[in-house]
């Protein structure tokens, strides 16, 4: 009876202690969002970066920054960084023999940068989530939005706060 007792108890103590599937892949997420955010921190450092783009997506006081004129202390600043969840590339043309990038942050800003070979094959890179750190030095209102419905006809709508800016790309850093 002691004997069947003990292989229950260690049956129960392997089994239970053994990690599920979720559980292991949830532990590597955090883990991996963990080193992202230790390199946000570290690029934030580095280039004495006060502000993310990203985050005025996300504030409370986004009505505060419905004018240009808001803006006006972020690009006082040197850099500042977009975030690796809220940009996306629109599109990579070429204007006067300079190649640009055309990339949207979130809903509300759309910016147009000149990029190196370099730059423009890192943006290309699909899936890899990386940090966008620039120098934004010209931000405006927009108050009208462009859609096309599916029969191609162009409707012009007002939006708002959206706005449209210029800068450089200053690096582009790949997160893990």
């Amino acid at each position: 009876m002691k004997l069947i007792a003990k292989l229950m108890f260690i049956i129960l103590l392997f089994g239970c202690s053994q990690p599920s599937e979720d559980q292991i892949r949830n532990g590597e997420e955090k883990k991996k969002e963990k080193e992202r955010q230790e390199i946000i921190a570290s690029i934030k450092q580095k280039y004495n970066v006060k502000y993310s783009w990203d985050d005025f997506l996300t504030s409370k006081n986004l009505w505060d920054y419905r004018f240009t004129i808001s803006y006006k202390p972020v690009l006082e600043t040197n850099y500042q960084i977009f975030e690796y969840e809220n940009y996306k590339l629109n599109d990579i043309f070429e204007k006067e023999g300079n190649e640009y990038a055309s990339i949207t942050v979130g809903f509300m800003f759309y910016f147009v940068f000149p990029v190196t070979r370099e730059i423009r094959d890192k943006l290309l890179i699909d899936g890899n989530p990386f940090v966008v750190v620039v120098s934004i030095d010209d931000i405006k209102k927009i108050d009208f939005n462009f859609d096309e419905d599916i029969s191609g006809n162009i409707k012009v709508s007002v939006v708002g706060p959206k706005f449209t800016g210029k800068g450089k790309i200053i690096e582009i850093i790949a997160l893990p």
